[in-house]
């Protein structure tokens, strides 16, 4: 008898939990519908969830997400333009050339996280808490070599996340490690469900492909401004020796070095 009670109760709860889920879908849809029947014309969904959804104001520039099981709003976002959206276990990744950052948008508390391109270090993708993935920048931070003196060989594949079906049956969590130029707030951790999903999987990649060809851009953009510099200084030298050599007087050196540092 005592089982017999405790097995209808469980019934009981399976049917009051089903039916409350049922309510709480069609309350997201009713929302979800209503915002759409009355937002501005300039105002476009970009990204959906379960719950909510991230929209774009074409004419300000503006990101917000909305949460339709709470009915709240993120903090607008501006100024926000998109380049790609990849959505991580209900996060929002917004990468944003334009802007040269990273939206990191949490979609159930709607927070975020602003990441500039060149305050990104390094960038790995763990397997069950191992590397199988990493990317460091080369760049020069307080003086000090960045890249493989501190990461190893920059971008070397350790291992990967594709593969035959029955390796990914393995995979019980997928963690994305961004480490940033800041004191305060160094690493930023993006991590799957358990046992993630092929679309988790896949986001994950690709969102670890775009901060590896991230750090690549910067390095670059870096190197060239670099050059630059070194070209200046180097046309400024012989401007120097000109000058010594009596063939350029005071006057004449002040104007072409100004000319080069314009």
């Amino acid at each position: 008898m005592f089982v017999e009670i405790i097995f209808f109760i469980f019934i009981i709860a399976c049917f009051i939990l089903a039916g409350c889920g049922f309510a709480n879908q069609k309350r997201i849809k009713q929302r979800r519908k209503a915002f759409e029947q009355n937002k501005n014309a300039n105002i476009t969904e970009i990204a959906r969830t379960a719950t909510g959804a991230l929209y774009h104001n074409r004419k300000t520039n503006e990101l917000q997400a909305v949460n339709f099981e709470t009915d709240k709003y993120s903090k607008i976002i501006s100024p926000a333009k998109y380049t790609k959206i990849d959505i991580f276990n209900a996060h929002y990744v917004v990468f944003d050339n334009e802007n040269k950052c990273i939206y990191i948008i949490q979609s159930a508390n709607l927070n975020y996280k602003k990441i500039e391109y060149e305050d990104i270090i390094s960038v790995e993708m763990l397997k069950n808490d191992k590397i199988i993935f990493r990317k460091s920048t080369i760049r020069t931070i307080g003086g000090a070599l960045v890249g493989n003196a501190l990461l190893g060989d920059s971008g070397a594949m350790i291992g990967g996340l594709y593969g035959p079906t029955t390796m990914k049956k393995k995979i019980e969590f997928i963690e994305i490690k961004i480490l940033v130029r800041n004191v305060e707030h160094p690493t930023v951790w993006l991590r799957s469900g358990i046992k993630p999903t092929a679309a988790e999987i896949k986001a994950a990649n690709s969102i670890k492909d775009s901060i590896s060809v991230i750090i690549d851009m910067v390095d670059n953009e870096e190197q060239e401004r670099d050059d630059k510099k070194n070209s200046v200084a180097d046309e400024i030298g012989k401007l120097l020796k000109l000058k010594e050599a009596g063939i350029l007087n005071e006057t004449e050196f002040t104007e072409q070095k100004r000319k080069l540092l314009e």
